[in-house]
């Protein structure tokens, strides 16, 4: 079983040169059409290009974020340390100015209770 292939439709041009200026067109429709494909491909490589870049600044961001998120945790917890130990001090220099008041009650109690006994 043989496939036979239809053969090729024969053009007749009309005769002074008309040849070569098909053959022309057909050689400069070639070359534009090799352009446009090596063209497209650099467009396809460059649109790859800035996809990369573009993944590769999202990653960069989300990595920023991540450090300033971490940062902003860190001050946070230093500034609810640092509340707390002032807090602990005011509690410390109240309880002090306390026990001086009443040691100067004291003070001034015993003070007048000799200046009574003795008068």
């Amino acid at each position: 079983m043989s496939i036979s292939l239809p053969s090729a439709p024969q053009v007749s041009l009309p005769s002074g040169g008309s040849e070569s200026l098909v053959t022309g067109v057909i050689k400069t429709m070639a070359d534009v059409m090799t352009k446009m494909a090596i063209m497209m491909k650099d467009m396809y490589t460059l649109t790859k290009e800035m996809h990369d870049i573009m993944l590769e600044m999202a990653k960069t961001n989300k990595e920023i974020l991540k450090d300033i998120r971490l940062l902003m945790n860190e001050t946070t917890n230093e500034m609810v340390h640092s509340m707390k130990t002032m807090d602990a001090m005011m509690s410390t220099v109240m309880l002090y100015q306390q026990l001086m008041l009443i040691m100067m009650i004291v003070v001034v109690l015993i003070l007048a209770f000799l200046v009574l006994r003795g008068g």
